[in-house]
């Protein structure tokens, strides 16, 4: 479908996206004689460059769906019929993982973006201070420790004991000695 003007910013402001084959893109906010008033301005440069949007700003001219993948608008471009498993297999892929880890590196990466590599750095170390005491972090080591597939909880819940198999690990064997 079409993602024109607010439709666009959408798009330019989630974190993931994949388009159909037959989208259509456009800034045409300069047609109205007006800049675009959702974010356009700012997150356009960020994600295709200063030249790029400012080209697709002040032209208002369609673009196709390649144009937005090669500009960074979305990941991924895919026949009309497949946009909905494509979708939801992205989205699969994703919420197999601990919640609270997604979220922690949405935090870090839209924080950081825009920062100095060190300061960057500092803000990925804070989520990860705030991941390192949770029971899904445990979880995750011992799944991988154990070579299961994790089973999170979802929660930010703090460990308060390793699994069985995880504390038996550190069991000596009395008859080994």
């Amino acid at each position: 479908g079409l993602a024109f003007g607010g439709g666009c910013e959408i798009t330019e402001a989630v974190p993931l996206a994949v388009a159909s084959d037959r989208a259509l893109f456009a800034k045409p906010e300069i047609k109205l004689a007006m800049p675009p008033t959702f974010g356009g301005t700012q997150r356009l440069p960020r994600l295709a460059g200063r030249k790029r949007a400012l080209e697709l700003l002040l032209t208002g001219e369609p673009f196709s769906p390649a144009r937005a993948l090669e500009l960074g608008l979305v990941n991924k471009v895919v026949p009309h019929e497949e946009l909905m498993p494509a979708a939801l297999d992205l989205a699969n892929r994703i919420i197999r993982h601990s919640q609270a880890a997604v979220a922690g590196i949405l935090t870090a990466v839209a924080r950081g973006i825009n920062l100095s590599i060190a300061e960057g750095l500092l803000v990925e170390a804070e989520q990860f201070a705030r991941m390192a005491p949770t029971a899904d972090l445990g979880e995750g080591l011992s799944a991988w420790i154990e070579r299961r597939q994790p089973i999170y909880d979802g929660s930010w819940t703090h460990v308060t004991r390793l699994s069985e198999a995880r504390r038996a690990s550190f069991r000596r064997d009395p008859a080994a000695d």
